[in-house]
């Protein structure tokens, strides 16, 4: 996935109405949860799965400067 592709998914894992410290909670557990899963995705070879975890941790970054 792209990192704009994940940076969606992770901010829609909180609302506005989330104070903000539950918003990084929240974002960080989506984050660990999308690590995982590309971890232990067996389809993907050594490569693609730096690449995913790159983009993914690109993602985390702008979300969380965007809070």
């Amino acid at each position: 996935m792209s990192r704009e592709t994940y940076a969606a998914i992770l901010r829609k894992s909180y609302t506005e109405e989330d104070a903000p410290t539950q918003r990084r909670a929240l974002i960080h557990a989506t984050f660990v949860g999308i690590v995982e899963s590309i971890v232990n995705q067996a389809d993907y070879t050594s490569d693609q799965k730096v690449e995913k975890l790159r983009n993914l941790n690109a993602a985390r970054k702008e979300v969380l400067a965007d809070e």
